[in-house]
């Protein structure tokens, strides 16, 4: 994925417009984060750092090739998909 656009019905301004939804670079609704209230009364769509997720699993692939430090560049596409479905399936995309 190389974007995300967080949608709102108008521009930044002293009346900023409001929150419709966030795409994908396709142009299709995901569902990523959740909204919380914050202790100082404000409203946050909290998106976690799915990066950790991403270097973990990095880490892992490259332990069970027998790599002890750094990533390894010759991981097969398929494992890289295969962890973007794992990864969509955590977000609650069911694409």
């Amino acid at each position: 994925m190389k974007h995300y656009d967080i949608l709102f019905d108008g521009p930044p301004s002293h009346e900023s417009g409001r929150f419709v939804e966030v795409n994908d670079e396709t142009g299709g609704s995901i569902c990523i984060g959740e909204w919380v209230e914050r202790d100082d009364g404000l409203w946050a769509l909290r998106i976690p750092n799915y990066a950790d997720v991403e270097e973990a699993a990095r880490d892992l692939y490259d332990n069970r090739l027998g790599w002890s430090h750094g990533r390894n560049p010759y991981a097969p596409p398929e494992f890289w998909e295969a962890l973007r479905k794992s990864l969509d399936a955590l977000k609650g995309d069911d694409r």
